[in-house]
């Protein structure tokens, strides 16, 4: 008897094959040579035809009609997950098939992974959770729910059982500026440290799945709340990612910052809870390196139409207390500035942008009561490059302070030695 198994391949870029396994039974992707070896009328063949739910049910059966034309005694079998039989009557209706082999490739590998768990050494049991982790969350995140869904039985196995709760997002405070001298291989390993001391966390304390995402900065944490929802989901959140974030400054030194997402109800919204912690990230720049921010669009402290009211006022106030030398009062004005920043649609290069025009306009204005213009331009230009280095607000806040003392101590000088000044 000739078996001929052929394969339905949904990939048209992968190339084509055919076997010969033994003398009786080939295996192949190719129609032709399908066709070309089954056997004429009256000598016994079996063709298998293996295939998956994006198979077209017509080019089935095309295929076995052209199958029986040529030997109507060979036996057409469906090698397929029982599901996808049902969904093609036709096959039975018109009695093109002889039979079907029902074959559930997700339950035989969960199956054995179960009967063969307890063989694998804990290495080896680790590399499989850290596989199946970064392809679960990496599937939630940019919701492919049904390849996740597909991951999901194994990580049961592997006694992973997540229920919906809160994204979190981990980044390295500085990690660009830590890795700019570093090969891809040291930053791996920076991040690897972090996310070896996030789990040391979770498994200290909560019932959670982490993986780095590849190609980027990020670590990402799936926290289940155990019951919790809404915000007391939220407050363990917090308390959660604080002691993620301790343990991970006490086990690599490492500052890093947690972005926490809104209580998500349901994994097929994971999706939304990244973006959202990703979104609180955003207020790092604002909140200071080594912060824990659960996302919120309740950033502001002053509207936009306060701050155009107050930006000329403020102007005013820091050109007069250059000019007063009186640091205490120069540092409220800056801190005043620096709030009225702080709105909402205001993102960390517009503010960095509106505290260079700031800047401009304080020079500019020194330049014109004949200071020495050469050295305070010198001083802006280094001063802008700073700013736009600056990674926290607070950072640039220090950098314009020190520039405006620096202004009012020259003017200070200058008074002193021309009272009329």
């Amino acid at each position: 008897m000739i078996c001929i198994h052929l394969e339905f391949n949904k990939y048209s870029n992968v190339s084509l094959f055919h076997k010969k396994l033994r003398k009786d039974f080939y295996s192949t992707n190719m129609l032709s040579f399908a066709l070309d070896n089954i056997p004429e009328k009256d000598v016994p063949s079996v063709l298998l035809i293996d295939f998956n739910s994006d198979t077209h049910s017509q080019k089935v059966i095309d295929v076995v009609r052209l199958v029986k034309s040529k030997n109507p005694n060979c036996n057409v079998v469906l090698f397929a997950q029982k599901s996808y039989i049902y969904a093609y009557n036709s096959f039975f209706e018109h009695n093109l098939i002889d039979g079907y082999l029902n074959f559930n490739y997700e339950e035989q590998l969960s199956l054995l992974l179960g009967n063969n768990l307890l063989k694998y050494s804990n290495q080896k049991l680790n590399l499989l959770k850290d596989i199946l982790t970064m392809e679960y969350i990496n599937d939630l995140i940019y919701n492919h729910m049904e390849r996740a869904s597909q991951i999901n039985p194994f990580l049961d196995i592997l006694k992973f059982n997540i229920s919906s709760g809160i994204v979190m997002t981990i980044i390295c405070d500085d990690f660009w500026q830590i890795c700019e001298k570093l090969d891809n291989s040291k930053r791996y390993n920076i991040k690897r440290n972090i996310l070896n001391a996030t789990r040391k966390a979770i498994a200290q304390k909560m019932n959670a799945i982490s993986t780095t995402l590849i190609g980027t900065d990020k670590i990402v944490v799936i926290l289940d709340c155990e019951g919790k929802i809404n915000e007391d989901a939220e407050t363990y959140a917090i308390e959660s990612a604080n002691f993620i974030r301790n343990t991970i400054i006490k086990t690599t030194n490492y500052s890093v910052s947690i972005g926490i997402s809104k209580y998500c109800h349901n994994k097929n919204t994971i999706w939304k809870a990244y973006e959202e912690s990703f979104q609180a990230l955003k207020q790092v720049f604002f909140y200071g390196k080594n912060s824990v921010l659960l996302y919120s669009l309740e950033h502001n402290m002053f509207s936009l139409e306060q701050l155009k009211n107050e930006e000329m006022i403020l102007f005013q106030k820091i050109i007069a207390n250059i000019f007063l030398g009186d640091n205490k009062l120069m540092e409220d004005v800056i801190n005043e500035i620096i709030s009225a920043l702080m709105v909402e649609e205001n993102k960390e290069m517009e503010v960095k942008s509106k505290i260079v025009i700031i800047i401009t306009k304080i020079t500019q204005y020194f330049e014109g009561v004949k200071l020495n213009g050469s050295y305070l331009l010198n001083k802006q230009a280094e001063l802008i490059v700073l700013i736009f280095q600056a990674t926290s607000l607070k950072d640039v806040q220090e950098l314009v302070k020190k520039y405006i003392f620096d202004i009012s101590r020259i003017i200070n000088i200058a008074k002193n030695k021309n009272p009329k000044f």
